[in-house]
């Protein structure tokens, strides 16, 4: 997965942003196809000491996950859907940041009047430069 965020600040403690992710192809138990998902979101970040060294904060998402496939059946439609999520992290220094969090990923195929949710959770550790 490789991921960039835009933060606006908004308060000393308080930052809003957006972003975008790009994730690895998978294939998931009873399923013949890889597929991924592509999220857009806004997100904001709430720090509890704004003015200490580290920086703990809590962290929301909310946007749109683009659903895709490797080789999509043309017999079938697919769409994306709801991605949302949400974690804690720690800024260690002015440009090092580390970050746990839970998503959801929403998406589905469907075959005229039969549909086939996709729903893909995920835990992440991630490592961020800030610029």
């Amino acid at each position: 997965m490789v991921g960039i965020e835009f933060f606006q600040q908004k308060q000393e403690e308080t930052l809003l942003g957006a972003g975008v992710e790009y994730q690895l192809l998978r294939y998931a138990e009873n399923l013949d196809e890889e597929f991924g998902f592509i999220p857009v979101y806004g997100l904001i970040r709430l720090h509890f000491s704004p003015f200490a060294r580290s920086k703990p904060y809590l962290i929301g998402k909310l946007g749109y996950s683009f659903f895709r496939v490797e080789e999509p059946d043309n017999d079938f439609d697919y769409k994306g859907g709801l991605y949302y999520g949400g974690g804690i992290g720690l800024t260690l220094s002015n440009n090092v940041q580390f970050e746990a969090d839970y998503t959801v990923h929403n998406g589905e195929k469907r075959l005229r009047n039969f549909l086939f949710p996709y729903r893909y959770t995920k835990v992440s550790l991630a490592l961020g430069l800030l610029f």
